[in-house]
């Protein structure tokens, strides 16, 4: 990865303090990646829309937090359904998610590097509520390897292969919903759960 941040926002939609990249609320449209080196963390605030086209991805060293409210979600999603996911790599920090929505994203394919998520944390701990990830075009909505989690309120639905995959993780998945997967509804190797 790179040393610096790739930040596709104009300057005055986002704040960049203590390795905290702070994203305003309001609508965006993003056309290249955002890349955040080891030990960054990403933040959207309460009711932040991001709308990934030209197969831009989201792509952090470092944590997630996308917490909205009930009566302002949070929302990632591609309208012209080429967006190339959002990936998460080896965090120092636990990633949190809350009244959040993951929509229409692909998966992340660079060189010859090839995710399978729609969201991916790869050796990188999360904690969800109240997270929905539909109509997805890639192998597995949610991808969480190598990690432990804390799962509650999950709905997957419409999703080309399988909801969620837990490879060789540990965590609980509680009150959750899947529907119209193409595959498993959760698929979990090596995995404590």
């Amino acid at each position: 990865p790179n040393h610096k941040p790739v930040i596709p926002f104009q300057k005055q939609n986002y704040a960049l303090t203590d390795n905290q990249l702070v994203i305003k609320s309001a609508k965006y449209v993003i056309d290249s990646p955002l890349l955040l080196p080891k030990g960054y963390t990403l933040v959207l605030s309460e009711g932040t829309e991001i709308d990934l086209v030209n197969k831009s991805y989201i792509l952090i060293y470092g944590a997630l937090r996308s917490i909205g409210h009930a009566e302002a979600p949070n929302m990632i999603t591609s309208s012209d359904q080429s967006a190339q996911g959002v990936t998460i790599i080896q965090a120092d920090e636990k990633s949190t998610l809350a009244y959040t929505t993951i929509d229409n994203l692909n998966t992340l394919e660079e060189n010859e590097w090839q995710m399978t998520g729609a969201i991916t944390f790869y050796e990188s701990d999360v904690d969800m509520v109240n997270v929905t990830i539909r109509h997805n075009h890639c192998e597995d909505a949610l991808n969480v390897i190598r990690s432990k989690f804390n799962i509650s309120k999950l709905n997957i639905n419409h999703t080309f292969a399988d909801g969620f995959d837990g490879d060789f993780c540990k965590g609980t998945l509680t009150d959750s919903y899947f529907h119209h997967t193409g595959n498993d509804a959760v698929d979990y190797s090596g995995s404590v759960v």
